[in-house]
């Protein structure tokens, strides 16, 4: 196998820590948020909604563009070699997550800001792990 080649392996690992990161964090947020509410005398049908107030979904998305930076940073770094492609390729099943589980309750502004936001987020963890990872002359690597 070429030095170049692809390491699925390493696109895997970015994914899974992209989705399952999102998926814990936010899972947290919303327990902790929608807590909050019924112990501030929330009614529990207004829960609900409150959870698809915009400050919410901001936050969320917020949270999952982190980790799918962290995602392609982690995708990049473990594969050493053609880094942001890795993190690019880390992206990808959040598109096939999204077509699988389609829209949801979530207003379509939310999915089209985490669309554009998915791709440059993980390109930049691999920018960010290539900045991170050094190649000496002899084609070694060294990380920092």
């Amino acid at each position: 196998m070429s030095r170049d080649s692809w390491k699925i392996t390493a696109v895997v690992l970015g994914s899974l820590v992209s989705i399952g990161g999102t998926l814990i964090v936010g899972t947290l947020i919303m327990v902790v948020a929608s807590a909050s509410l019924v112990a501030g005398g929330v009614s529990h049908d207004q829960v609900g909604n409150r959870m698809m107030s915009f400050n919410m979904l901001a936050i969320q998305t917020v949270v999952g563009t982190g980790f799918i930076l962290l995602g392609g940073y982690v995708a990049a770094r473990t594969s050493k070699v053609r880094q942001v492609q890795h993190a690019l390729a880390s992206g990808i099943p959040w598109v096939l997550l999204g077509l699988v589980l389609g829209r949801g309750a979530q207003p379509i502004g939310f999915w089209v800001s985490f669309y554009v936001l998915l791709f440059p987020s993980a390109a930049l963890g691999g920018f960010w792990a290539r900045s991170r990872n050094r190649v000496l002359p002899s084609g070694t690597f060294q990380p920092r």
